[in-house]
């Protein structure tokens, strides 16, 4: 028999025709891996985002609000033996984290950027202290996992895993590209902590001696383009 584990995440979804779709990869790949070694129940935010990855997992609950959200956690606490999984360090997962606390629960923590550079971005530099009390309160109590060395800076103990999505295929038959014209590519959600935006104004602040285009996947905040070469694809 697998062991339950409930992975609590921030990630808003989507519900098309009594399935659940998300608009971070992550949050598909990840459930679905996990789910081959344990029994897997997922919690989710209710959003109007315009998901397309379909999450293959059974057991899902979602939320419209805060509430509803610690709800959907504590109907988990029937369970002794279940473990907690939350993923990434926001207001709503910190809030779930101090439940799980007074639970007595066993909780894991899985940090998958460095949310003190976004939490800057977001909040502003007076802000980041919000972050840094979370971040401290929940390594206290929390076993951890890093995506890499730089987002604890060696002040915690932690696993270290590598979560990256790209395999072998992606180096194969490689072809000749023609370097006469740089083609920029950003595959990602259109959000300010994503780096996007930062990359859209370092490029009208450098003076490139080379014709270049910028091709933009993904959703997100609406970007203000008038420039013939940065082309935006949904």
């Amino acid at each position: 028999m697998k062991d339950k584990v409930v992975i609590i995440n921030n990630e808003k979804c989507t519900i098309k025709e009594n399935e659940i779709f998300c608009d971070n990869i992550e949050m598909k790949s990840l459930p679905e891996s996990l789910s081959s070694y344990f029994d897997i129940q997922l919690v989710l935010r209710k959003g109007r985002i315009s998901g397309t990855h379909k999450i293959n997992v059974n057991n899902i609950s979602t939320s419209s609000n805060i509430v509803s959200f610690i709800f959907q956690i504590l109907k988990h606490f029937d369970n002794k033996k279940k473990k907690f999984l939350i993923i990434s360090i926001t207001p709503y997962t910190f809030i779930a984290f101090l439940f799980l606390v007074l639970g007595n629960k066993k909780i894991f923590l899985y940090l998958r950027s460095n949310g003190l550079d976004e939490y800057r971005l977001i909040l502003g530099k007076k802000f980041v202290w919000i972050y840094r009390l979370m971040l401290f309160l929940m390594c206290k109590r929390a076993t951890i996992f890093c995506v890499n060395d730089r987002i604890l800076n060696n002040k915690k103990k932690y696993k270290l895993v590598s979560p990256s999505q790209l395999d072998k295929q992606w180096l194969e038959n490689n072809k000749p590209v023609d370097l006469d014209e740089i083609k920029l590519l950003y595959v990602g959600r259109i959000k300010i902590e994503k780096g996007i935006f930062s990359l859209l104004n370092l490029l009208k602040a450098i003076n490139l001696n080379r014709k270049y285009s910028l091709s933009i996947i993904g959703n997100g905040k609406k970007i203000n383009n008038s420039a013939s070469n940065i082309h935006l694809l949904n």
